[in-house]
């Protein structure tokens, strides 16, 4: 193994997520791009060592932010670090286009075709945990809320189609947050729950009492979930009782 990028926050509790999009310099080849909320995000091309975004050339406002997602050549940026922002932990940035059409994943001014918006209010919806695709619509899941956006097409953003789809739950583990064909499935506060893209259902009311109650939501935080698709199995991974790992496996 080699090393491609070293000196980034080394915090066990922080993670990357990652997403892929076509190099802008070039015109055959496509990058990894990494976040984690804490460095700015990095970018990798398969070789060498990492390089970060805001270090292309005409790069502008590019965003340090927890979660990523990339779709019809724009980049997502979710859960943004901005201390002069009160609600930027469920502020979501997005990358333009340039002039000449192409995706300028490293411009996110309203100028560069860019802009951003927000799921609510950061005390009330809590922050924001999960940015994924679903049925060709952004699914945004802050902690107590799940918000829809329908990006459409071509170059301009708007924002007028971003529509709250409840409050009653939201996402709690971000890392449990799995897409198993057509559905999204997560660990909420209130337990695990299945989305379509209109109607959630409820899925682990029969282990609930062991799932939540007598467990911390303070660790529940940090369970991982898997989609086994050979077996259609959605597999979480979470701490039980007073544990600090995730020592128990719901299937």
């Amino acid at each position: 193994a080699s090393v491609i990028r070293s000196g980034l926050n080394d915090n066990s509790n922080t993670f990357f997520t990652f997403t892929q999009i076509r190099d802008p310099r070039t015109i055959t080849d496509e990058v990894l791009l990494a976040t984690n909320g804490v460095n700015p995000i990095q970018v990798w091309t398969g070789t060498a060592t990492a390089t970060l975004l805001n270090a292309f050339t005409s790069a502008a406002s590019v965003p340090i932010g927890k979660y990523l997602l990339s779709h019809k050549e724009r980049i997502y940026v979710g859960n943004i670090t901005d201390a002069a922002d009160a609600n930027a932990s469920v502020k979501v940035a997005l990358s333009g286009f340039g002039s000449d059409g192409a995706a300028d994943p490293h411009r996110f001014t309203a100028a560069a075709g860019g802009g951003s918006f927000y799921c609510g209010g950061a005390g009330k919806q809590g922050d924001l945990r999960g940015i994924k695709l679903l049925n060709d619509q952004i699914i945004c899941y802050t902690r107590k809320s799940v918000w829809k956006f329908d990006p459409g097409t071509g170059s301009l953003v708007d924002t007028s189609s971003l529509q709250e789809m409840q409050e009653a739950h939201g996402l709690l583990a971000p890392f449990s947050l799995v897409d198993v064909g057509g559905l999204h499935v997560f660990l909420s506060e209130q337990g695990v729950f299945a989305f379509d893209g209109v109607n959630f259902k409820h899925l682990s009311e029969k282990v609930d009492e062991d799932l939540i109650k007598n467990s911390t939501l303070s660790q529940l935080q940090y369970a991982k979930a898997i989609y086994y698709k050979r077996e259609n199995q959605y597999i979480l991974y979470y701490s039980s009782g007073d544990s600090v790992r995730n020592d128990t496996a719901l299937v």
